[in-house]
């Protein structure tokens, strides 16, 4: 069986989207993407000396030594995985295989994509050289940038095996090589291709926005993981396909790479991506600027809402505009020059950062221009973005099913098109940000019928917004109600003139009736880790996950 190659997602149906922003430094990925020097801008004590990207390659190098010293590094990845029924939370599915591709990095590391390690119970990596399969540890999982970092401990797996090294972003038009275990046979196979984009994009395994660079050559089942070379260095991770056009793929480009590994050297363990928490609006339009009093040669995106629990609702306001992000102009259309010839999105800037990261950031607030700083934060979500990490959250009460709203759920719900099929009021709440700490959305998901519930088998996935008038902020709290109350009626708020009524203490008479009867096990399952809950508690026994970022680099 075969990981899927995930795919490319089109535009978010939003027209205000939430704009997810992450970590490094601006002027160290630019200057990475050019061939310079990452973490030029920090000190040598806290990095333990400056790192560098060589820019050694030639034509003649390319064919023969992608060969001779990549296809000896790339790995075969074995994961066996049982991932959770999202749609019927109190079960799981059996347990499935997957494979993937990975690569051998400096320090008895292997690096390969998160989906390819999902949900993992069991994960064996196959050498070119050894038909043994060897069990492997899981260090870290960094879902956002679809990246994770494995190891073996025995000893014979590391015969042979060399660490390959990292290069800088290529350029457009530049020839690449692919290596995998595509789907199709069982060796590696070598693809080549040619750069055809280097942009912004949406990466599918969870949602997030980062840099990512376009190739000509296709990504296959399996694919996923593999080392995509330029001469004897990796320029990128091949992730994703675009499915509805062919010979398009996406690989992880070195930046966002080494942005990973960063963060485990410095924190031990994965802790996410930086996010600004703010909805802004492009500014293209003449009439629009000149309302706001801007010059002919201001230009900038308007802030249309900031998140109310984030550090930057004590810097900005809705309607401010943002111009520069630590001294990088925005242009009314929200990118930034990255290279010549080549504007991204500015969210790149922002994708620099890590959490507790100052930026400078220029804005135009009542026609006058100011620079403020902001702190940078962890992504503040109403909508948790994936549940690869941890358990649904449900509650069962008398028949009617209570979930805790999240893109698996809309997945599983309504398949991969959600965000259009989908109900919109659904959909919206993805772009809305919580007031209130562990606020969720609560779904009322199914309708078991039974004499009580009978009547309300149409009054599905709608949200819950209150019971007995008081007003949910969770599932916890919805349980907390429900099992404290003293009430006669239970009253359901859904919205919209919405409501269901039951009767409490009935209710609680037939509960373990209709529970055994459907074969719930479990009433009740609140936000838990699961299968990778050894990944944040970094490596066993103090060992470091990442020791120096400088020995990956050429």
């Amino acid at each position: 069986l075969v990981a899927p190659c995930k795919e490319a997602r089109p535009e978010c149906m939003l027209k205000m989207q939430r704009r997810l922003l992450r970590q490094h430094s601006a002027e160290d990925i630019l200057l990475l993407g050019r061939g310079g020097h990452p973490f030029d801008q920090e000190d040598e004590k806290s990095h333990g000396g400056r790192l560098s990207v060589s820019s050694r390659f030639s034509a003649q190098e390319e064919g023969p030594i992608a060969r001779r010293i990549g296809l000896k590094s790339v790995v075969k990845i074995f994961n066996f995985f049982t991932p959770p029924n999202v749609s019927m939370p109190w079960q799981m599915h059996r347990q499935l295989c997957s494979t993937s591709s990975g690569f051998v990095i400096a320090g008895r590391r292997i690096l390969c994509n998160a989906h390819g390690v999902r949900y993992h119970s069991s994960v064996r990596i196959r050498t070119p050289s050894n038909p043994k399969q060897f069990q492997a540890e899981v260090l870290a999982i960094g879902h956002e940038c679809d990246l994770a970092v494995l190891t073996v401990r025995e000893e014979d797996f590391w015969q042979d095996l060399e660490p390959l090294q990292f290069g800088p972003v290529p350029e457009l038009e530049a020839e690449v090589v692919v290596i995998g275990y595509p789907t199709g046979g069982d060796n590696l196979s070598v693809t080549k291709g040619i750069v055809s984009r280097v942009d912004v994009t949406q990466y599918s395994h969870v949602g997030e926005t980062l840099l990512a660079i376009q190739i000509d050559a296709p990504i296959n089942n399996g694919n996923s993981g593999g080392p995509t070379m330029m001469g004897n260095l990796v320029v990128g991770v091949a992730f994703e396909t675009l499915s509805e056009a062919e010979n398009i793929g996406y690989i992880i480009p070195v930046p966002v790479i080494l942005r990973f590994l960063e963060d485990l050297r410095r924190n031990n363990r994965y802790t996410g991506f930086c996010d600004v928490n703010v909805l802004y609006q492009e500014m293209e339009n003449q009439s629009f600027r000149r309302y706001l009093k801007m010059k002919e040669e201001q230009h900038g995106v308007l802030v249309c809402n900031v998140s109310p629990m984030s550090q930057t609702a004590k810097v900005l306001r809705k309607h401010d505009v943002l111009m520069a992000f630590d001294g990088q102009s925005i242009a009314n259309d929200g990118t930034i020059m990255y290279r010549e010839g080549e504007r991204i999105s500015f969210e790149h800037l922002v994708s620099s950062k890590f959490v507790g990261d100052t930026a400078t950031i220029t804005i135009l607030r009542d026609a006058k221009t100011m620079d403020v700083e902001i702190t940078m934060e962890k992504r503040i979500d109403l909508v948790r973005m994936h549940l690869y990490d941890r358990a649904p959250t449900y509650y069962v009460f008398s028949g009617l099913v209570f979930v805790a709203l999240t893109r698996h759920w809309l997945f599983s719900e309504y398949g991969p098109n959600w965000s259009s099929e989908a109900p919109l009021a659904l959909c919206e709440y993805l772009s809305i940000f919580p007031t209130k700490p562990d606020e969720e959305v609560v779904v009322l998901s199914q309708v078991i019928i039974s004499e009580l519930t009978f009547g309300y088998q149409k009054l599905v996935n709608l949200r819950v917004k209150a019971i007995n008038d008081v007003k949910l902020n969770n599932v916890r709290h919805l349980v907390e109600i429900i099992e404290n109350s003293t009430d006669e009626f239970l009253r359901f708020d859904l919205g919209k003139f919405t409501t269901i009524v039951l009767e409490r203490k009935k209710c609680i008479e037939v509960s373990d009736q209709i529970l055994e009867a459907n074969q719930i096990s479990q009433k009740v399952s609140l936000s838990r880790k699961i299968s990778e809950e050894a990944d944040d508690s970094s490596a066993k026994n103090g060992e470091r996950i990442i020791a120096d970022t400088k020995v990956f680099l050429a």
